[in-house]
């Protein structure tokens, strides 16, 4: 198989099970940094987050695994950590 950077990959032995699992810890995180949600944007990092997001191709790549990996290691901006900043 391909894996999700482009790289054949095969396993040296077969699978004792497989997991399908929906990674929902963002929680419209994403879209709502791309959508440049106005309680984001105010933050340098997350006004520059939307921009590449918007930018699309590798910018938006790169974005979304540092994105992924502050979320991670805990290192959100604060804005993402306030419940008021949320789009409900």
């Amino acid at each position: 198989m391909i894996s999700s950077t482009g790289v054949p990959v095969k396993l040296s032995r077969p699978l004792d099970f497989l997991v399908v699992a929906d990674h929902a810890e963002g929680l419209g995180l994403m879209q709502e940094i791309y959508k440049g949600n106005p309680a984001f944007v105010s933050d340098p990092m997350l006004a520059g987050w939307s921009k590449a997001m918007q930018e699309g191709g590798e910018a938006a790549a790169a974005t979304q695994n540092e994105i992924t990996k502050a979320q991670a290691m805990g290192t959100l901006p604060a804005p993402i950590k306030d419940r008021r900043s949320s789009a409900r």
